[in-house]
């Protein structure tokens, strides 16, 4: 799973700052770093995730291991605004959030339409530029290939990191 957040502050001015050692202090509101006082969650399933003081650094990458069922799937969920925590004391309504999830959903529709889903004013330019990074461009032997290949979820010979990555250029 994937999960990237972006402060609203940056969003609308374009602006990002570059330094990736970002000093946490949990009395600031300074978006450099995500934080989490308090998130509690429940399910009737007698399943609990609970948290207290979290702070994610701006410009880090964090990984979060644990067992099968242990809550990260949740957590992510939780923080992309996905599900509700009972208590959530946080400043994650100051990100925009980027989520794909374990298993993503493709549609039996064409490359171009599982790309833009959700999206009316796209740049083809910027969808090419994201294709390539993600070292889509195999998919499309040409530009018409984006509306003329279709996609069969069911019967794909996609691999699971080319369908990771076609929903993160869906995100993107």
């Amino acid at each position: 799973e994937l999960l990237a957040l972006i402060s609203n502050e940056e969003l609308a001015t374009g602006s990002q700052k570059s330094e990736s050692n970002a000093i946490i202090d949990k009395n600031t509101s300074d978006l450099s770093s995500v934080s989490i006082g308090i998130l509690v969650y429940k399910t009737e399933h007698h399943f609990s995730l609970s948290l207290q003081d979290v702070y994610f650094a701006k410009g880090k990458t964090h990984v979060f291991t644990g067992p099968s069922g242990g809550g990260k799937s949740t957590l992510f969920k939780i923080m992309s605004g996905l599900i509700q925590a009972d208590e959530l004391e946080s400043n994650l309504r100051q990100f925009s959030k980027l989520y794909v999830s374990q298993k993503p959903f493709l549609f039996r529709a064409s490359l171009l339409e599982n790309l833009i889903y959700g999206e009316a004013n796209f740049r083809k330019s910027y969808l090419s530029e994201i294709l390539s990074i993600l070292e889509l461009q195999e998919l499309l032997p040409n530009e018409s290939a984006l509306q003329s290949v279709e996609f069969d979820p069911m019967a794909s010979r996609l691999s699971g990191g080319q369908v990771q990555r076609l929903a993160l250029a869906r995100a993107l």
